[in-house]
């Protein structure tokens, strides 16, 4: 798992950009959500927009959701990742 540690720009539904400093731990790659729910990648944007998650996208192929939004919206625990 990488760790990030620097400064990543989020990109919110509504279009305004902010600095924020957010833990590795604290963040969800669509895969995880995947897997976990046994949904789709189509399912998954649609409740990006649907529920206002905040994207952090690192570039193209490097997406990740905060982790407290997306259980708060779905009413799921994700369990923690522990290497």
């Amino acid at each position: 798992m990488v760790r990030y540690s620097c400064f990543i720009t989020m990109r919110h539904s509504h279009n305004s950009t902010e600095k924020n400093k957010i833990p590795a731990k604290e963040l969800l790659p669509p895969r995880t959500i995947k897997d976990y729910l046994s949904v789709t990648g189509k399912t998954i944007k649609r409740w990006e927009t649907q529920y206002g998650w905040t994207v952090l996208k690192i570039n193209a192929r490097l997406v990740r959701y905060v982790k407290s939004e997306v259980e708060d919206s779905l009413g799921v625990l994700f369990p923690n990742e522990q290497n």
